[in-house]
């Protein structure tokens, strides 16, 4: 879970304020204030389905900065 938080946040970058661990299969990834977060949503759907097998568990929550989530996959979809 650490090698794929790290991965995302070199992909990420600025884009997030912060991306962390939520119970043990869980990342939450909040946005950052005058980004776009369902075009950020979905650039990471596209990346990360380019990076994990198929038998990797985890489900992504993408959350707005006002602390709503926008979008929410499972990396096995």
């Amino acid at each position: 879970m650490e090698e794929l938080i790290a991965q995302l946040k070199v992909f990420l970058g600025k884009r997030v304020r912060t991306i962390g661990i939520k119970g043990l299969a869980e990342i939450n990834i909040i946005v950052a204030e005058n980004e776009n977060a369902a075009a950020l949503s979905a650039e990471l759907q596209q990346y990360v389905a380019e990076i994990v097998d198929a038998n990797s568990l985890a489900k992504i929550n993408v959350i707005s900065p006002d602390s709503s989530v926008t979008d929410s996959f499972s990396l096995n979809q």
